[in-house]
């Protein structure tokens, strides 16, 4: 819904994000009934066209405003990608990223970041996050730095998510450690006390 917002330039309303939401759950449908079949993931450009096939007005609307992203000069993002994204090692250079299309790329960028920490967290895999020139990321495109873009909220919560999943880790090895200890300590036999026998008279 971010990076909808964003195309749109304004603030969804409550039957926009309901569109999107049922728009997103055709668009997956196919994807879900295969088991998670990765050949069937859909694309921007899938969920562009369920969204114009919608009667809804509003969802006409937000088609035009994604048009620009999807058919048009900035549909950089509308189709698969074609580098291996399981690799260990990920770089994303923006710099060279128009500033037009720079906030919808950004949200792009920071959305696989968040998904593939979140998979990684789930596996018990800890992700390490580099980012350089932080500060371009507050920047709304125009030169001015915004304190509510949705990049900047995904930011913070990416973040604090990982802030959170170290803290999680430290104290589930805390625990581990503290339980080995007491188990080691309740396996510890009492031996009997070597009394020194008293001498009968």
């Amino acid at each position: 819904m971010t990076i909808c917002e964003t195309a749109k330039g304004s603030e969804l309303t409550s039957n926009e994000r309901t569109l999107i939401d049922l728009c997103v759950k055709e668009t997956y449908r196919e994807f879900i009934t295969s088991h998670g079949d990765m050949s069937k993931i859909p694309t921007f450009t899938d969920f562009y066209k369920n969204l114009v096939a919608m009667p809804e007005i509003e969802a006409k609307s937000l088609a035009l405003s994604l048009e620009l992203y999807i058919t048009g000069s900035f549909n950089i993002f509308s189709g698969k990608t074609n580098i291996n994204t399981d690799k260990r090692f990920l770089a994303f250079d923006i710099s060279s990223m128009g500033e037009q299309i720079r906030p919808v790329g950004l949200q792009v960028v920071l959305e696989y970041v968040w998904q593939r920490v979140s998979r990684n967290r789930d596996n018990g895999i800890r992700t390490w996050v580099w980012i350089d020139e932080f500060s371009i990321m507050f920047n709304d495109g125009a030169g001015k730095t915004t304190h509510r873009s949705g990049g900047e909220c995904m930011i913070w919560f990416l973040l604090i998510f990982i802030v959170i999943d170290i803290v999680q880790t430290l104290y589930i090895k805390h625990l581990k450690k503290e339980i080995a200890f007491r188990d080691g300590e309740s396996n510890i036999e009492e031996k009997p006390s070597a009394r020194p026998k008293k001498k009968t008279e």
